[in-house]
């Protein structure tokens, strides 16, 4: 676990905004309890009780900086003498210290810190805040299994909780739970209710910023002007300027929806001095986006290319996707503007890859919280049985006193649940078939897909590294798919799409790796092979396709032909991408050269 794997959302900005304030809002749940300790002990007689007061006092100084001065805190925690402090001192030191190295950007060791506090002998509220802790930093880092299994202990929890710090602690957590599954439908549902209830002014601070963003996103005709006014004054009043500034963009958004940019715009340049020195890259970017955007649609080029070429940078591409595609979009449609028509389709083609890996995280990340569920029910299940058993179990003790008869409806009723359980299992398997077939094979023309495609071929590249073997990669694009789709229809379209992948799977070797990369781009491996072997293999692969499309339906007015690229790794670095751009170079002088043709990739080309 990574720090950026944190966050790889369509919302991962306000969750990132979301996942800091509830440590930062609520990290100091017993700096109160701490600070009266502190005040009943204050006048001290001996010099041992001098130093508990002077350890506690480190302690709530500590918390009270660990989000305004992280470094200093953590500093002043190693200063502190634990073995001095109470019981109830020293929980809420576990809880800052696994607070520090969030705040601080080690994501897995806070993890594996508030974990090791969950399994310690700690108060009923101090448990549930940790556990509070733990469903946010495990749905940020997408550990759907703990997330879940947590989240159900949490709400378990929850009725033996009363104090009210304590309750608002994990009503923030399930709300940012909910964000991370971009159920916003759910945030803006559970967050309204509590708007109205008796909870401290940081939490309402905090649910008015979150249902106020969620509300954007799911009817914006259900939130008015005046909320997003009332809870930035709040919110400052109490001196949480980071919600304050999330606040400002959530005003900001909606004017931009309401179609008044000018005073969207307004919002945002009069924070946005504030907002970098803050220096929290999850706000910056959802700034620097909206700002691009509002520029870009009042005709100011040169400004919205300043801050799309601000989200460009390293730090907030690690936040989202979708800050790195508005980007590429907007400097695309500038260039072009401006007659840089080279440079526009480069940054177009940009944008079309930070689309594609939006699609494929969103689609990974949908797959895992599939599994993630499906443990959850098979572990239910599986106790569930474990407990029949039990009881037909004691059963058979009891029957073994009767008659014949009775042991055999025994038999029997054993009989129904091994049956019961085979069919679990095959229901199991069959299950996890599916999800793996979904996972791993394009639909269509049953070829490995993009993203099970890349991972093999970077497997056996890395494999004949090792072996010092030669690897060639062979990038194919069938002609004229569009006037058969124009022609005949899509499915007709379809039909050739298919005919193409069986033709190349017969012409190739049976442990050449075949994937469709793109709409109408197939791509090669070939393990073993150089560039005269490969050349080879496509040219084969040229002459089944333009057989293929001659013998189906399709000849009658449109053939089916393919133009191939071809490249080995004796003129390049064993690098998938490298392979595959030099084959790509290699397609793109087959097509200059008059289409359905192959082409080597040389090393000058």
């Amino acid at each position: 676990m990574t720090n950026t794997y944190l966050l790889h959302t369509t919302k991962q900005c306000f969750v990132a905004a979301c996942i800091y304030v509830i440590f930062t809002a609520f990290a100091n749940a017993y700096t109160q309890d701490t600070g009266q300790e502190i005040a009943q002990d204050n006048t001290p007689q001996t010099s041992s009780a001098q130093t508990q007061a002077t350890d506690a006092q480190r302690l709530q100084q500590a918390s009270e900086i660990r989000s305004i001065d992280p470094l200093k805190a953590k500093e002043i925690l190693g200063t502190i003498n634990i073995d001095a402090l109470t019981e109830l001192e020293r929980e809420q030191y576990s809880y800052l210290e696994a607070y520090s190295f969030f705040i601080l950007g080690d994501i897995e060791q806070a993890i594996t810190h508030f974990e090791k506090l969950n399994q310690q002998d700690i108060s009923t509220d101090m448990r549930y805040k940790v556990k509070a802790s733990l469903v946010s930093l495990y749905s940020g880092a997408l550990d759907w299994d703990k997330a879940f299994k947590t989240l159900d202990s949490l709400l378990a929890a929850k009725a033996g909780i009363t104090d009210t710090a304590t309750l608002e602690h994990g009503h923030a957590a399930v709300s940012n739970f909910y964000t991370l599954l971009d159920e916003l439908e759910l945030v803006a549902q559970y967050t309204n209710p509590l708007r109205g209830e008796a909870f401290s002014p940081r939490f309402l601070c905090l649910i008015n910023v979150q249902w106020a963003g969620a509300q954007l996103e799911v009817d914006i005709n259900k939130v008015k002007e005046s909320d997003f006014i009332k809870t930035i004054e709040n919110c400052k009043a109490i001196n949480e300027n980071t919600l304050a500034f999330a606040g400002y963009n959530n005003l900001a958004a909606y004017y931009y929806k309401m179609g008044n940019i000018d005073k969207s715009r307004e919002i945002l340049i009069s924070n946005i001095e504030a907002v970098e020195k803050v220096r929290y890259p999850p706000l910056a970017a959802e700034y620097y986006e909206l700002l691009a955007k509002s520029y870009m649609d009042a005709q100011n080029y040169s400004q919205a290319e300043l801050y799309a070429t601000k989200l460009l940078n390293k730090k907030f591409k690690q936040f989202s996707q979708n800050t790195t595609t508005t980007a590429f979009d907007i400097l695309s449609r500038v260039s072009e503007i401006r007659g840089d028509y080279e440079e526009a389709l480069g940054f177009y083609k940009q944008k079309s890859a930070a689309l594609k890996r939006n699609v494929d995280e969103k689609n990974a990340k949908q797959l895992n919280i599939q599994k993630a569920q499906r443990a959850i029910e098979d572990k239910t299940k599986e106790i569930a049985l474990l407990d029949r058993q039990n009881t037909i179990l004691q059963t058979q003790a009891d029957l073994d006193k009767q008659s014949a008869r009775n042991r055999l409806l025994l038999i029997i009723l054993m009989a129904f649940v091994l049956l019961s359980l085979a069919a679990w299992v095959y229901s199991k398997r069959r299950t996890y078939v599916k999800l793996r077939k979904v996972a791993e094979i394009d639909d269509l023309t049953k070829t490995l897909n993009r993203r099970y495609f890349t991972h093999m071929a970077k497997q056996t590249i890395e494999s004949s590294t090792l072996l010092n073997k030669s690897v060639c990669f062979i990038m194919l694009d069938l002609y004229n798919l569009n006037k058969i789709n124009d022609s005949f229809g899509h499915q007709a379209g379809d039909m050739a799409l298919q005919l193409a992948a069986k033709a190349v799977k017969s012409a190739c070797r049976q442990n050449d790796i075949l994937g469709r990369i793109g709409g109408e781009e197939f791509g090669i491996l070939l393990d073993g092979c150089n560039s005269q072997e490969g050349y080879a293999i496509a040219e084969s692969c040229r002459k089944a396709i333009e057989a293929a499309g001659s013998s189906s339906k399709l000849n009658d007015e449109i053939s089916l032909t393919a133009s191939f690229g071809v490249a080995d790794n004796t003129t390049t670095q064993r690098s998938l991408d490298k392979l595959m751009a030099n084959a790509d170079k290699a397609l793109y002088k087959a097509k200059e050269e008059g289409r359905n043709r192959v082409a080597m990739f040389g090393g000058s080309d």
